[in-house]
């Protein structure tokens, strides 16, 4: 049961027009060519990996079906659980509220600023330092193939920082 509902919050993370395109055209390999989804992947399975190593108990399967349940469970932002929050280690834990801050995919029913905007964070601040370096250089954000405006940029950074003071302030106000 547990190995069928992580696939289902796996797939519930996804960019639902990507995996209807991919069952409609019969092209599974539609999945691994989109860069948003390999990232995606590559966030669960290094949480679920490092939820694994940290924990004291020896590695079995219980434990990596364990690790990969909260992980998909966190990045689709499902809130499902099998075991005790605090059965995971302290850094598991941090691992798995950044991933909830993730969220799934673009187009996907999970919560979160999602995978796609990570990508362009990550994009941003490379150009940032690029340009530290080398002030004259003409550098431009990619997003896989194509690359994103400084409108756009300047847009998704704004939203970021609004983001960020409206949690600053809910955190401000929930500890007075």
């Amino acid at each position: 049961i547990e190995w069928v509902t992580i696939g289902g919050m796996l797939i519930a993370g996804c960019s639902l027009p990507l995996v209807f395109l991919a069952l409609r055209r019969q092209e599974p390999s539609r999945l691994g060519k989109s860069l948003e989804f390999r990232v995606y992947l590559v966030l669960i399975v290094f949480a679920a990996f490092s939820i694994v190593v940290w924990d004291d108990a020896a590695i079995t399967m219980k434990g990596i079906r364990h690790a990969l349940f909260a992980a998909t469970s966190a990045v689709s932002t499902t809130g499902f659980v099998t075991g005790d929050w605090e059965a995971i280690p302290g850094g598991g834990q941090v691992l798995l509220v950044v991933l909830m801050t993730v969220g799934g995919m673009s187009a996907s029913v999970a919560g979160g600023f999602k995978v796609v905007r990570l990508l362009a964070l990550t994009g941003f601040v490379r150009r940032e330092l690029v340009k530290s370096l080398h002030p004259e250089a003409v550098v431009t954000v990619h997003l896989g193939r194509s690359s994103i405006s400084d409108v756009a940029m300047s847009r998704l950074v704004g939203d970021i920082v609004l983001a960020l003071l409206v949690l600053g302030a809910g955190i401000v106000a929930l500890a007075a």
